[in-house]
Formats: structure tokens, sequence, C-alpha cells
């Protein structure tokens, strides 16, 4: 996400876990620190509430806990000037909807007019276009590639396997693909999992099993070339 900060602007990003947050509020730091008009920005996270009190001008929170900040008297959305919803389909997955209408329809949210919206979302069904159409006036829509489709190209196919099993399964695969694979030339593979801790251990495993392997998750330090 690019940012483009505003003199005297006010920012609320809202997003759907608490890690997310920390994920945007380190980026945002980042982007911010050499930018002219907001010499002394504050970037807070909820557990710093003494510097919160003094005024923000940007903040990152989850539903539940800004609803909460709002009753306890410790955050006001009055000069709110650009809302940003981000992954809003997880959000509204998740339950988040009824925290959401209250805090943009009856916490002191300053109305669409007053100021600007931006819901990210990698679907866009039925719901998602009904909170767009009750937060936005005349909105616009983008989208990237086909809304609500997937490629031609993929093939799914589903298989039950047992906890035990998963590791051989895996492997037969694999083998099956470099046996495939043009000049016995193994296709690239992405596997997911369930923890992180689960990545690193089946990292080490295809590694030693003569598969070269990386794991990537929020714990990994990520470079940029």
């Amino acid at each position: 996400m690019s940012l483009s900060i505003v003199d005297n602007g006010r920012e609320l990003f809202v997003v759907k876990l608490i890690e997310r947050g920390e994920k945007i509020d380190e980026h945002v730091q980042r982007e911010i620190m050499n930018h002219r008009s907001l010499k002394h920005p504050n970037i807070v996270r909820f557990n710093e509430l003494r510097n919160l009190e003094r005024g923000v001008d940007i903040l990152v929170a989850t539903p539940g806990r800004l609803v909460d900040m709002i009753e306890r008297a410790r955050v006001s959305l009055r000069m709110i000037k650009y809302l940003a919803l981000d992954e809003a389909d997880r959000m509204l997955d998740m339950g988040f909807e009824p925290q959401i209408r209250r805090f943009v329809e009856q916490m002191e949210m300053p109305p669409p007019g007053a100021r600007q919206t931006m819901l990210f979302s990698a679907t866009f069904p039925t719901e998602i276009q009904r909170l767009a159409s009750d937060f936005m006036s005349n909105y616009i829509f983008l989208a990237v590639g086909r809304v609500g489709s997937s490629t031609d190209l993929i093939v799914q196919k589903v298989e039950f396997v047992q906890d035990m099993d998963k590791r051989n399964y895996l492997m037969d695969l694999l083998h099956t693909q470099c046996d495939n694979g043009a000049h016995g030339k193994c296709a690239l593979t992405l596997v997911f999992v369930e923890t992180k801790r689960g990545a690193d251990a089946l990292e080490r495993w295809l590694s030693m099993n003569g598969f070269p392997a990386t794991a990537i998750h929020g714990d990994k330090v990520q470079m940029v070339s």
C-alpha cells in the first residue's frame, strides 16, 4: 500500500487483526518519516495510551478495539478526513460488520461528503457492495482482474489424507512433478500450512529430503533487493 500524506490530515486505517495492524503501523512509519509536512508524526498502538491522548495524525486500529477506545473517550473521530477499511470481506466474514457500522455511522465520524473513504477487498460480494453504498457517495470501483472469478488455467483437485500421512503424500506429489517435468526439472511448488512453526519444520524436512525449500511467514525478515 502506498500512502499520500496530506498536511494537517487525519487518517484512520481499520484492519481485521492486531498482527496485521502492527505491520501497517510499521510500514506507515517508514513512509512518513521523511515527509516534510509531518514534522512530528504521532503513530501509536493502543497500548500507548498516553501518546494516544495527545492526538495522532494516523491511527491504525482493529474494529472491536476502536469501538472500545471510543466508548472510553480515548479516541474521537470528529477530525477524520480519510477512512481506509482493509480486507473488508475478511472483516465481514469474521463478524465485525456491527462494530464497523457503529463507528462509521454512530460515533461522530464525519459524513461521506466530509471524508474520503477507501475500501479494499479481495472479493466484492453483495455485502461488500452494500457496505460501499452505505459508507460512500458515488464511489468509484477499481478492479484488478475479474472480480469473483479465477483463471481458467487452474485445475483444482482435492485429496483427503490423514495427518500422519501428509508428508509422505507431499513427497510423492513432488517426485511425480519432477518425473513429469521437462528434462526432469521439478516445477515450482507453493505449500500452505497452518502455523509458522509448521512452515519452518516443513522447510527443514523438505531440504533434508533433497527438495530446496524456504518458509515465508510474518516472523521472517523481509529483504527487498
